[in-house]
């Protein structure tokens, strides 16, 4: 999602356990004949960095690992794992990350029992007019609730469910928007110098429809606080924001993203796709989206691979690398203070440019869910960090 301009019912039952009991065999072949689907000589796109000027709001997938286990291990699929990546320029996918290393778990909720765990979890309520920014000034038109038609815990799941909420209009909408703000934030540290953020979901498909798992900061924000996507260096995006994954429409393809330089207007963001296999969706089946953050460089990762990556103006080509404009700010701003996380399933309108202003049109007619199986944060000691 994006912040400026900022960001980002019926009850359907899920069968108990239904999130965590999908086959990572199964999927595994999916990778596998994705792979072998790929056209020789794929090369990644360059699409570059761009101005933001209007900003929105905000596998196989192994079987969920243990906690002692660190970051879910994933296949390693051959180059570009089947999927064709746009990226942008100077930052070629770098190998999975390397399962098997002392990963220490930091946060963590598998969404057991049937009740949102409010000592890690808040619920965004509005329409963005609380913080001045009516449809999180990207045109959304849902109203976020806490009622469990739109929020729920629910078959070892978080469900966050967008529906109609007035017949007789059709951009009238309820969802669910959840963070972690003032409960749980995380950066690179001197303690752990790799932080590796994950989440494994299983997106709906329909026109309008945008799901996504972000980071904001948490350094000057605060649950009553009017401004969103504020920081320590300045309001969106002088502070960063990290897309850790967004996709819309048909969920034929992921992006991660960074904002950060300037304030509103003034912002850059960076961004990094990939697409998946013809005639597949991220809809189908569970994924797991993550990032690995270190101090001056983000790794974004589908089903353990790496499709983009971005770097910090403190190693990276003179003009190029993400950076701020706050004066005094160090070389590797505004990704280096602590970000909380968010979850939300956005319904775009007419004027919303991350879903193409696609007509909402039948969507809603049946409600559509996000189900995030489980959120789970571990850092890797500093000595043990790869990209220091």
């Amino acid at each position: 999602m994006k912040v400026t301009h900022k960001t980002r019912g019926s009850s359907t039952v899920v069968a108990r356990g239904s999130c965590n009991k999908l086959a990572a065999a199964v999927l595994s072949l999916f990778l596998l004949a994705a792979a072998q689907a790929q056209a020789p000589g794929l090369a990644p796109a360059a699409v570059g960095p761009a101005g933001s000027p209007q900003a929105p709001g905000h596998a196989p997938a192994p079987a969920p690992a243990s906690a002692a286990a660190g970051p879910a291990a994933s296949p390693s699929p051959s180059p570009a794992g089947g999927y064709n990546i746009s990226q942008d320029s100077g930052s070629p996918p770098a190998a999975p990350s390397t399962p098997g290393l002392p990963w220490e778990l930091l946060f963590i909720d598998d969404f057991q029992g049937d009740a949102l765990d409010q000592s890690k979890w808040n619920y965004v309520l509005g329409d963005g007019s609380t913080y001045g920014l009516h449809g999180f000034s990207n045109g959304e038109v849902q109203w976020y609730t806490s009622d469990p038609s739109n929020v729920r815990v629910e078959g070892d799941c978080l469900v966050l469910q967008a529906q109609q909420a007035d017949a007789s209009n059709p951009w009238s909408a309820t969802s669910g928007r959840v963070s972690t703000l003032d409960k749980f934030s995380i950066a690179p540290s001197a303690q752990f110098g790799t932080v590796r953020i994950e989440a494994r979901m299983k997106v709906p498909r329909g026109s309008a429809l945008w799901p996504a798992f972000w980071l904001l900061p948490q350094v000057g924000a605060w649950m009553q606080s009017t401004c969103l996507g504020c920081g320590a260096y300045g309001n969106w995006a002088a502070s960063g924001e990290i897309d850790v994954a967004e996709a819309a429409n048909d969920m034929t393809s992921v992006q991660g993203t960074i904002h950060y330089g300037g304030l509103y207007p003034a912002n850059v963001q960076s961004h990094g796709s990939v697409y998946l296999p013809p005639n597949t969706s991220l809809a189908d089946d569970f994924h797991v989206y993550a990032i690995e953050w270190e101090a001056s460089q983000i790794r974004w990762y589908l089903d353990g691979y790496n499709y983009y990556t971005a770097y910090s103006a403190a190693i990276s080509p003179p003009g190029s690398g993400w950076y701020t404009t706050a004066q005094g700010a160090g070389p590797n701003a505004p990704f280096d203070l602590p970000f909380y996380l968010i979850l939300n399933l956005a319904v775009g309108g007419p004027q919303t440019v991350f879903t193409g202003c696609a007509p909402l049109g039948t969507t809603l007619n049946q409600p559509q869910q996000l189900f995030v199986d489980w959120v789970r944060v571990h850092g890797l000691p500093w000595a043990l960090s790869q990209h220091q």
